[in-house]
């Protein structure tokens, strides 16, 4: 059942990006009752189930999507995420989202900031 909850929100994750933008999708999903996470150690088992969940989805999930989900997710179990956007040095049109916690990445491999040049600090709240 979580599962599909978490495909439900990762769909209108998507939607809304589509519609309202990165900025105000952001916001959104702050007061969203998306699920929380009951732990930082829980967070691998949360990640399990969003890759499980996007068969689910017959939209395209991307990074962004993906990345602001789980943010929003961290943020309503207490945690501080941190959402970082980088973009490929070799292709400045590609660009990559993930997320850090405590300077860990959570939904990428660790060597992802060596992969992808990620814009400065941490994207700020509006």
């Amino acid at each position: 059942m979580r599962r599909l909850l978490i495909a439900a929100n990762l769909v209108v994750t998507q939607g809304l990006l589509k519609v309202l933008r990165f900025n105000r999708t952001r916001r959104v999903l702050q007061r969203w009752p998306v699920p929380a996470i009951n732990s930082l150690g829980a967070v691998g088992d949360e990640l399990i189930r969003v890759s499980h969940a996007r068969p689910l989805v017959v939209i395209g999930i991307d990074c962004v999507a993906e990345s602001l989900l789980l943010e929003a997710m961290l943020r309503r179990s207490g945690e501080q995420p941190h959402l970082r956007i980088g973009v490929d040095p070799t292709n400045p049109s590609s660009a990559h989202a993930w997320v850090e916690v405590d300077g860990a990445v959570i939904n990428d491999t660790d060597d992802v900031a060596q992969r992808w040049a990620a814009f400065g600090d941490e994207i700020p709240m509006n």
